[in-house]
């Protein structure tokens, strides 16, 4: 992150953070493909082996054609990360990236049961739709990037919060079409966060802190995000209640508008 932006002008920060997303978003799409081509070509390691080969070379070309951040980060330790985490900003970024992480990863671990268990649907085409969503999900940062560059990274953080509250909250209390339209709405949107959100992190913190702050809010994210909003829908499956969840998790996007004011507005 603090490569990206000191190789970018301020100014173009959000379709740079566009252009970062293409990542995890491009991997949604490929590591279901990956996998099934390992397993058809060999063995289910060779995904493995592969990834790990890429790394390696990948990381190996950064280090020795990579530009930007050529100054020393700040080391994590105690003294460098409590400045860090006695800023409210942070604690506020912690908890938008947690929703946020948590609105992309748990639909998208959840849908395929959520509409073959309660909606019946057959688990092919569920998965189907699931995909198609995902890979409009590809290009969708580029719009993000956009409007962070036009109208600032917290009218773009406010849009997100909208679209992707309400079309989560579709996802738990409607049915037919209109479920079908949020299956493939929810997960194509829930990318719009990351350029704006990136964007005014960035600007938040000077850049020397930079990857300090990434590396103190990923793990917080990630636990919220990725562990703990998982298995509350799983939970919740398991005693008959997916939509409540999924209308619970839109409200909770919604109900995170009223933060708005306290970001910085670029």
């Amino acid at each position: 992150m603090a490569s990206v932006t000191v190789l970018t002008r301020k100014k173009d920060w959000g379709k740079a953070m566009a252009v970062h997303e293409l990542a995890p978003n491009i991997a949604f799409v490929a590591a279901p493909l990956l996998a099934e081509a390992a397993v058809l070509a060999g063995d289910w390691r060779d995904a493995f082996r592969l990834l790990g080969a890429l790394q390696i070379v990948v990381g190996l070309l950064f280090f020795l054609r990579g530009k930007g951040a050529d100054f020393p980060g700040i080391p994590l330790s105690p003294k460098s990360a409590l400045p860090i985490l006695r800023r409210p900003l942070f604690w506020l970024f912690a908890l938008l990236f947690s929703i946020a992480v948590g609105a992309s990863i748990g639909p998208y671990s959840m849908l395929t049961l959520y509409l073959v268990t309660d909606h019946g649907m057959d688990r092919v085409a569920a998965n189907q739709l699931l995909a198609a969503a995902r890979v409009a999900g590809i290009v969708i940062p580029f719009a993000a990037g956009w409007i962070t560059d036009r109208l600032g990274g917290r009218a773009a953080v406010g849009l997100y919060l909208a679209l992707v509250g309400a079309a989560t909250v579709f996802l738990g209390l409607t049915s037919g079409p209109a479920l079908k339209a949020a299956v493939l709405i929810q997960p194509a949107l829930s990318v719009l966060f990351y350029p704006p959100a990136f964007a005014l992190l960035s600007a938040t913190f000077q850049a020397e802190e930079r990857s300090l702050a990434v590396s103190l809010l990923t793990p917080i994210s990630a636990s919220i995000g990725l562990g703990l909003t998982p298995t509350v829908l799983g939970w919740l499956g398991d005693h008959g209640h997916f939509g409540l969840g999924f209308a619970g998790q839109g409200c909770l996007l919604l109900a995170a508008l009223f933060l708005l004011p306290m970001l910085p507005r670029r």
